[in-house]
């Protein structure tokens, strides 16, 4: 018996309405253009999980229909309510990893990959090599030359 009333209670509290989400016109068709056009999965869920909750869906079927967890329709429903529609749709800049090499130093490791290779051309491993003769660049990493390589240069 005390089971069975526990899982009337939980059922209750996660499947409770979220009428308190009253959008606007032209925030449903702001959402709704996300909702299709975007480009971050992440993104488009946040605002199909708004437009959903608009319509007054319960949290469970919103979680069934869009494959998310539960908690997230929560933080996306408490980011719109204590701040706004734009907190809750776009992700938090996340800090990551300051650039060891600056953008004058990019510029110099795709400048001797455009210039002629004293052998037949040029790979990542003679780049490297060269690059580590010259006073800035003496610890750089192999990796971290194809990764400028691949993402800048344009050869």
């Amino acid at each position: 018996m005390e089971d069975a009333t526990l899982k009337l209670l939980y059922l209750n509290n996660t499947t409770t309405k979220m009428d308190e989400i009253q959008l606007t016109k032209t925030q449903k068709q702001f959402l709704k253009q996300i909702a299709k056009n975007a480009g971050k999965k992440r993104k488009r869920d946040r605002a199909k999980i708004l437009l959903l909750m608009d319509k007054g869906c319960h949290i469970r079927d919103i979680s069934r229909r869009l494959g998310v967890h539960e908690g997230k329709i929560y933080r996306v429903r408490k980011r719109y309510l204590e701040k706004d529609l734009n907190h809750a749709i776009n992700e938090k800049t996340k800090p990551g990893r300051p650039y060891k090499y600056k953008k004058m130093h990019r510029q110099q490791i795709i400048a001797l990959a455009k210039t002629k290779p004293p052998k037949k051309k040029w790979t990542i491993k003679l780049l490297t090599k060269e690059l580590r003769k010259k006073k800035n660049f003496r610890n750089i990493n192999r990796e971290t030359v194809r990764q400028i390589v691949n993402k800048y240069a344009k050869l």
